[in-house]
């Protein structure tokens, strides 16, 4: 530990590197969500709906799966989530060009909405 405090600064392309490489946790990937789209065949939207998935989860541990697809009435999209709080589902109406923001913007909210609402434990 002296040794690392006495020796001479780190060039800033070393500082970079060091940092650069990947840690134990690495929270900007999110490896632990799958996402199933059904009934969408453009992948330029599936690829932004997945795209879209390590922003909304990087901050969680655990395995998380997100599933799509068309509800029976038309325009109509059944959205699940499994994970750490339990299955969700929701319907809503969307266009498939929407589909994309519309599935970040349900999943953006629900966990906007459960971090307001969680209460820490009393402790005595």
């Amino acid at each position: 530990m002296l040794d690392t405090l006495l020796s001479p600064p780190l060039p800033a392309t070393a500082i970079q590197s060091r940092h650069a490489l990947p840690s134990v946790l690495d929270l900007r990937r999110s490896s632990n969500v799958t996402v199933d789209v059904r009934g969408v065949n453009d992948p330029a939207l599936l690829a932004q709906i997945a795209g879209s998935m390590p922003r909304l989860f990087h901050h969680l541990v655990g395995s998380w799966a997100v599933e799509a697809r068309p509800a029976d009435d038309r325009g109509r999209w059944l959205l699940a989530l499994h994970g750490a709080f339990g299955r969700h589902v929701w319907t809503f109406s969307s266009t498939p060009g929407e589909l994309p923001e519309a599935i970040a913007a349900r999943i953006s909210g629900f966990f906007r909405a459960a971090a307001a609402a969680y209460r820490p434990p009393y402790v005595h």
